[in-house]
């Protein structure tokens, strides 16, 4: 009997040592969940800050992007007067050619509305070509407007920024009437003439 009390009373520094370790690993379990808790949300806020910050940056840049390019073609300086004559020669081209969106349109909607037997593949062929090169005059002009200001805030030199220029309004230019030239030519192939005839797609 008292060989087993002297055992019982060895056991109880254990127990008690052991519960004191148990009380120990859920306090600090407690404290990590807290303080994971903080550290979440303290990131949680860094990045809806940041993403607000990133967020106003971009809208920024965007607006300033926009203002910038009327900036350029309406400087107080003598190179104005040679932007603002591009400005309105290449406005006119987009103008001129907006038509072509309506007649693209027109011409995939009565394509697609009827069968594919009666049509051919040789209309789909010089549909294909009648539909790319209707619709690049347009882009090309359009996209002529923002390319001139990319080219003179560059870190290229005067000389060079000029002959890109240059370059530019030829390349451009020659596009626009080749891509004009061919579209008329497919719109008048025999395989495409009735069918712009029927739905009066003309250009």
């Amino acid at each position: 009997m008292q060989a087993g009390f002297a055992a019982g009373t060895a056991q109880e520094p254990l127990a008690r040592a052991h519960g004191q370790a148990v009380e120990s690993a859920r306090a600090g379990l407690i404290v990590v969940l807290v303080q994971g808790v903080f550290v979440f949300r303290d990131s949680a806020s860094f990045f809806v800050d940041k993403n607000n910050v990133l967020y106003y940056k971009a809208v920024h840049m965007a607006e300033e992007k926009r203002e910038s390019i009327w900036k350029f073609y309406f400087q107080s300086r003598w190179q104005t007067a040679l932007a603002a004559h591009y400005l309105i020669a290449v406005a006119y081209l987009v103008i001129f050619y907006v038509n072509n969106l309506f007649v693209a349109f027109k011409f995939a909607f009565f394509t697609f509305s009827t069968s594919a037997r009666q049509l051919g593949l040789e209309f789909a062929l010089w549909g294909v070509v009648f539909m790319i090169t209707v619709l690049v005059p347009f882009f090309t002009s359009w996209y002529a407007i923002f390319l001139l200001p990319n080219i003179w805030r560059s870190d290229y030199g005067k000389w060079q920024k000029s002959a890109l220029t240059i370059l530019m309004v030829a390349v451009f230019g020659s596009i626009i009437i080749i891509a004009d030239t061919l579209a008329r030519y497919a719109l008048e192939t025999g395989v495409l003439r009735e069918f712009a005839h029927i739905h009066d797609i003309r250009l």
